[in-house]
């Protein structure tokens, strides 16, 4: 069959930490990887694998030990396509993210507050050795699954349109507490809406001027779950929030040799306090 377009693996191995108030460097290689294969001229195909850590600071227990660095592996297969002479552009993609070494608390381990295991006093003596068990440990682990999918349409010489779509289940699949295992992740938005509009003048003094527009709509955020007084285990969820952008874009040349480019955003403008936060 014809050979792939693009084929390429990296490797990229760097110092990822180093604190200097506490004299602390370590280093790690971070693989990637990603193909592309375009059967026909108008259709790609890719996947692409990385690591990373998405969290560079370094947590500690309550005795000052450094924990494992939190790790993030992720996945992503999808497709491309350009119809109806390229005004349409069509892409659909599958993706998982595994995080795991997520700072999680222990209440069966000691702390700097107890007594260790044979009596003895904490390492600060200054602390009340009666104090609560419970200790933070890096034995969160956490896994997204997702499909995104996105519409760019070229409406006319000036006028585009893009729709997205991405749809993420988020859900605990290691924790130090059974009974959160399979539960969703708190925090993560299980369905995202988004329309971006744009028009660029082409002609006349507004030459070179683009105005558009972002709406992006989100669902109800699970966030987590708490035990009630009365009515036993209640789940807390955040409504879901609506967010419009707007900006201005002007290119223009200074001196036939120069081009520049000047941009205006105005985020968030029904200020709805939801939506902080929303890419």
């Amino acid at each position: 069959g014809p050979e792939p377009d693009v084929a390429g693996f990296n490797i990229n191995a760097a110092g990822v930490i180093n604190n200097i108030f506490r004299n602390e460097t370590r280093s790690d290689s971070l693989p990637s990887g990603g193909l592309v294969y375009s059967p026909k001229e108008n259709l790609q195909i890719y996947g692409a694998i990385t690591r990373s850590y998405p969290n560079l600071n370094i947590a500690r227990n309550s005795f000052g030990d450094p924990l494992p660095l939190q790790q993030s592996r992720s996945g992503e297969i999808g497709v491309r396509t350009q119809l109806l002479n390229d005004a349409v552009t069509l892409g659909v993609a599958a993706y998982r993210i595994t995080d795991q070494n997520r700072v999680v608390d222990n209440p069966a381990l000691f702390n700097i507050n107890t007594l260790d295991v044979n009596g003895n006093n904490p390492r600060d003596p200054g602390l009340q050795p009666n104090a609560p068990m419970g200790a933070r440990v890096a034995a969160g682990q956490f896994r997204s699954e997702g499909v995104e999918v996105d519409v760019n349409v070229q409406l006319s010489r000036n006028l585009v349109a893009r729709f997205e779509y991405a749809y993420t289940d988020a859900r605990v699949i290691a924790d130090t507490d059974p009974a959160l295992i399979g539960q969703r992740d708190g925090g993560a938005i299980r369905n995202t809406y988004t329309a971006v509009g744009k028009y660029t003048f082409s002609d006349g003094a507004l030459n070179g001027l683009t105005l558009g527009s972002a709406l992006r709509f989100t669902s109800d955020r699970y966030l987590t779950q708490a035990m009630g007084n009365v009515i036993g285990v209640v789940r807390l969820w955040r409504p879901g929030a609506q967010r419009v952008d707007v900006f201005a874009t002007y290119r223009f040349r200074v001196a036939d040799k120069y081009n520049v480019k000047l941009q205006l955003n105005v985020d968030n403008l029904l200020k709805d306090e939801r939506a902080v936060g929303m890419a």
